[in-house]
């Protein structure tokens, strides 16, 4: 076989020989975040870079993608809602689990969220840490 099997770098730090020198444990976590390590873990990695965004921000964004930008923004938004309702759902329905939402860096300060953390104790918002620290643990 002449060709090798390859893939992104960055996801090698994700191989079992690297994580326990790269990243922290479950339980680390737990204690560091007060979330159950006995618990299941259901994580949710946003991706919803537009919404809450400045208009001054936005509008850049805009000028340098273009008007399409705009419709993507407003589907975000629509697709955060539904999103975070079923957080919630899943948050009361299933209290034997703890549900993280980690926020993409670019997401500002939500409210919604922020009340579902003090009205739901098995749902967190997490900011802190990679993914790959998350997806490890």
């Amino acid at each position: 076989m002449n060709a090798l099997v390859t893939g992104p770098v960055h996801l090698d730090f994700c191989r079992e020989n690297f994580v326990e020198f790269m990243y922290k444990t479950k339980a680390e976590l737990a204690k560091e975040f007060k979330i159950n390590p006995e618990k299941p873990w259901v994580l949710f990695i946003s991706s919803f870079t537009y919404v809450g965004m400045q208009k001054e921000q936005l509008d850049l964004e805009v000028k340098a993608v273009g008007q399409g930008l705009l419709d993507f923004a407003k589907f975000s938004e629509l697709s955060k809602q539904e999103i975070v309702s079923w957080l919630r759902k899943l948050s009361y329905d299933y209290p034997e689990h703890e549900v993280i939402y980690r926020p993409h860096p670019s997401e500002t300060r939500d409210e919604e969220l922020i009340q579902m953390t003090k009205a739901i104790k098995n749902f967190h918002v997490i900011p802190q840490y990679t993914i790959k620290q998350w997806i490890t643990a």
